[in-house]
């Protein structure tokens, strides 16, 4: 939805009141009023999507991710532990597009290790992972990108065609993305998998019973 600049003429202390209750929700005085003027008139702001598609994900990664607080009101942070020795975490941000005209939003993953031999084995399972991801592309995923840096993985979700905008089903479509992912890294980095072709076995898995794919 394009935002467009308007000039508004409003009391004095209507702004007061409308910039103490910004501060409180982290947002901007022309955000709040867009809020309160959209819900007046029954319109849904890409804003207000965006909560739905967290309160979504919130719903749903209780049990599997630590939820950690966001670095901004687009994005959202989770947290999990490898199963190996000294339990190292990964840390995985989505930070949803400011429109969902082309892309729905990124997803960060970065994990930190002193033991060479894990970190080795980590980037090995994400190269991997992509290989399988593009293997499997098809339609669905064409024009995907991946980034892989030292310690870091990122993927851009791009807006499939004819995909259904609906808070609930994109929540859920990238909380099976990010399980599947976390899931086949933690079998990766313990052994309990080993080499390419367990990894392509996991990605099938996740693409057979996901309905939802981004």
């Amino acid at each position: 939805m394009n935002k467009i600049l308007y000039s508004l003429i409003l009391s004095e202390s209507v702004i007061e009141a409308i910039d103490r209750e910004a501060d409180k929700k982290g947002t901007t005085r022309s955000g709040l009023i867009d809020e309160i003027l959209s819900e007046h008139v029954s319109v849904v702001t890409h804003e207000q999507q965006i909560r739905k598609i967290f309160r979504e994900l919130d719903r749903l990664v209780a049990g599997h991710f630590e939820e950690l607080s966001p670095t901004n009101s687009r994005s959202i942070a989770l947290r999990s532990s490898l199963d190996v020795k000294y339990k190292p975490s990964v840390r995985y941000q989505f930070e949803l597009s400011k429109n969902f005209d082309t892309t729905l939003g990124r997803l960060k993953v970065q994990w930190r290790s002193k033991a060479p031999e894990l970190l080795s084995r980590i980037e090995e399972f994400v190269r991997y992972w992509t290989e399988a991801e593009k293997l499997f592309s098809g339609d669905d995923f064409a024009g995907a990108e991946f980034f892989l840096e030292e310690g870091r993985f990122q993927r851009l979700f791009l807006t499939p065609k004819d995909f259904e905008l609906k808070h609930n089903i994109i929540g859920r479509a990238l909380y099976d993305y990010m399980r599947a992912f976390d899931t086949a890294l933690k079998n990766y980095a313990s052994g309990e998998s080993d080499g390419y072709k367990d990894v392509e076995k996991s990605f099938a898995s996740y693409v057979k019973n996901t309905v939802k794919k981004l």
